[in-house]
């Protein structure tokens, strides 16, 4: 079952789905904030000037 498994994937490329969610962010010039890459909100994070 390896050696068929094995075949198969040199025979065809193989399809990897890749998904990147967007991340919107709208702030003001008066704000500082670090954005998180995993879309989590850490209000301790944000200063305003």
């Amino acid at each position: 079952m390896i050696d068929e498994t094995h075949k198969i994937l040199q025979d065809g490329p193989a399809c990897v789905p890749l998904y990147v969610q967007p991340l919107l962010w709208g702030t003001r010039n008066i704000i500082d904030l670090t954005q998180r890459p995993d879309n989590f909100f850490i209000l301790r994070w944000v200063s305003v000037n």
